[in-house]
């Protein structure tokens, strides 16, 4: 989980700049932590199924960003009186 913080926590900061939202790094890693949620039960189901796949941390990677600007970009088309992670 130390991820979210390393890698997939300020790849979200730059994700927000780019598209336009000003995150703090604190939410940008709360934010990365449930665009991991979604890999991590992908990843459980196919070690469960017995697959092997040894390059899955770049489809990890790659699901966690697409996750994460999905989400930043839901933010900023958002209502912002209404929402509270931007405060």
């Amino acid at each position: 989980m130390i991820l979210g913080f390393l890698i997939f926590g300020p790849f979200a900061v730059s994700i927000g700049s780019f598209i336009g939202v000003k995150l703090k790094y604190s939410r940008a890693c709360t934010l990365s932590f449930y665009a991991m949620s979604l890999p991590l039960l992908l990843e459980a189901l196919i070690h469960v199924a017995g697959i092997i796949m040894p390059e899955f941390f770049l489809i990890f990677s790659i699901i966690t960003l697409i996750y994460c600007s999905l989400a930043i970009r839901e933010i900023k088309n958002s209502d912002k009186s209404e929402l509270n992670f931007m405060k």
